[in-house]
């Protein structure tokens, strides 16, 4: 019987450096990039695994990302300035004790 460990280490560094040299010259590794037009592209979360359950924020399977990117909030809570960020909103103020009146930003309108 042949001993194998000797046959490994001749042949496991001579695959390796074949490996090594054709992988630079790209051989079997031929890729086109495809230019697609802006105005025909679409950026879905979730169609990796299926397509969007819901865009209902209320649904218990809802698309993620719909809160944040496609209903903008009117503000951000920021933990680092502890503070609410106007987004939308231009400012808020409590009238009374179950009134908040809200002012929108002009350029959101």
């Amino acid at each position: 019987m042949r001993d194998v460990s000797k046959y490994n280490y001749v042949v496991a560094p001579i695959v390796l450096i074949a490996i090594s040299l054709l992988i630079p010259l790209g051989v079997g590794l031929h890729v086109e990039a495809q230019q697609v037009p802006r105005e025909d592209t679409v950026y879905v979360i979730g169609a990796q695994w299926g397509p969007p359950p819901s865009w209902n924020l209320y649904s218990p399977q809802t698309t993620w990302g719909a809160g944040l990117f496609l209903y903008v909030p009117m503000f951000i809570y920021s933990w680092f300035f502890d503070a609410w960020l106007p987004l939308i909103g231009q400012k808020f103020e409590f009238v009374d004790k179950v009134t908040l009146r809200v002012y929108i930003r002009p350029e959101a309108r």
